[in-house]
């Protein structure tokens, strides 16, 4: 197996990447008529990993960020044990949760974040949400008698590692200012306001300062890095300040290629 860009990666480079999952799955159902008898949910199916890179110069809503490597599958496949399976079938929260637990519990899954943040569409609350409304209706059609089921679900899961190259830019300035707060400033020391939008540095603590020594707020040269690794005064290259930091050249996944 190729080893992961991410075994590598620079701690300012992962602070700029994040973890984007999106889940397909499909459920068979076997009736599970023993009452004093545990259930089980059989968990399978593939892990694809794709590398995806958002870089400086196509501006704050980019499209799509390109491909830049994606993993061969990699298969999994765990059963869990369901010691109460009347509250996973009746309670949607139970459910959910349940499910949410399997998933960070199954290799290699459990290697990337699945808080449900991270997710495009949270798949726990999709499967929960669907397989509560099937236990209501097998319910109701058999008289009120609770049906009990072990659970095969194939799943196929897609994590997207983005890194997201305007806000490493940000990071390693911010990261070389902190580094030069010792030395006294020089030019900024008469900057009395960020260019961007005329306020005084001294009304927030957001300042970031390059390179080059030109300053501003954060929130102000943030927009800028989309477009451009210079500064908006000067024009000087900063992408040298990137590449130093997290050892990847400008437009490149760090730990994929150069």
């Amino acid at each position: 197996m190729v080893p992961s860009p991410l075994m590598n990666m620079s701690a300012l480079a992962a602070a700029a990447t994040e973890c984007r999952i999106k889940g397909t799955w499909t459920m068979d159902r076997k009736l599970n008529p023993d009452k004093g008898h545990i259930c089980f949910v059989r968990m399978q199916g593939d892990l694809i990993v794709r590398y995806r890179i958002h870089p400086v110069g196509q501006g704050n809503v980019p499209p799509l960020a390109p491909i830049v490597r994606q993993e061969a599958p990699r298969r999994f496949d765990r059963t869990f044990d369901l010691y109460d399976p009347d509250t996973f079938f009746r309670s949607y929260s139970a459910c959910r949760d349940a499910i949410h637990q399997m998933l960070m519990q199954t290799p290699p899954l459990c290697e990337f974040d699945l808080g449900a943040d991270s997710w495009d569409y949270f798949m726990p609350h999709e499967f929960a949400a669907i397989n509560v409304d099937i236990f209501r209706r097998d319910t109701r059609s058999h008289g009120g008698v609770a049906l009990r089921f072990d659970l095969d679900v194939t799943l196929t899961i897609t994590a997207e590692i983005i890194y997201d190259e305007p806000r490493a830019l940000l990071l390693a300035c911010m990261h070389a200012g902190e580094a030069a707060a010792a030395v006294p400033p020089t030019t900024v020391r008469h900057v009395e306001c960020c260019s961007v939008c005329m306020e005084d540095f001294a009304a927030r603590e957001d300042t970031v300062r390059l390179p080059c020594s030109h300053a501003f707020h954060r929130d102000c040269i943030s927009p800028w890095f989309h477009k451009a690794a210079t500064c908006p005064m000067c024009r000087h290259d900063i992408s040298r300040c990137l590449v130093a930091l997290t050892n990847t050249p400008k437009g490149k996944f760090p730990g994929i290629g150069t």
